[in-house]
């Protein structure tokens, strides 16, 4: 649905192309804040969702500065795949410390 959204977004707003990468990262990231908000309290109260914030800043940051500062700066150290890497390696941080931070689990005897 996100996709959808983003490519109706590009033909009715007339997004240039050499802004097409931020427009979608806006739509992303506003669906995902949507869906973060509509999850029910059970869910709100985890450490995953408590953490997931702190580890979205930096992936926004490099895709901000993928969109403005890529032929400056990130072309030299790998470009989108720096984008790309954050993303991952945010994803993991939060899978780690969520692991580390909730409660333990009794196990089945």
């Amino acid at each position: 649905a996100t996709a959808m959204i983003a490519t109706v977004g590009f033909t009715i707003f007339d997004i240039e192309p050499k802004h097409n990468f931020v427009y979608a990262q806006a739509v992303i990231y506003i669906f995902n804040a949507i869906h973060m908000l509509l999850l029910t309290k059970e869910h709100k109260n985890t450490a995953t969702y408590a953490l997931y914030p702190y580890f979205q800043l930096p992936v926004l940051a490099v895709g901000v500065m993928e969109s403005t500062k890529c032929q400056a700066f990130l072309e030299a150290i790998g470009g989108h795949a720096v984008f790309d890497s954050s993303i991952a390696v945010g994803f993991i941080m939060i899978e780690l410390l969520s692991n580390y931070a909730s409660p333990t689990k009794p196990k089945l005897s």
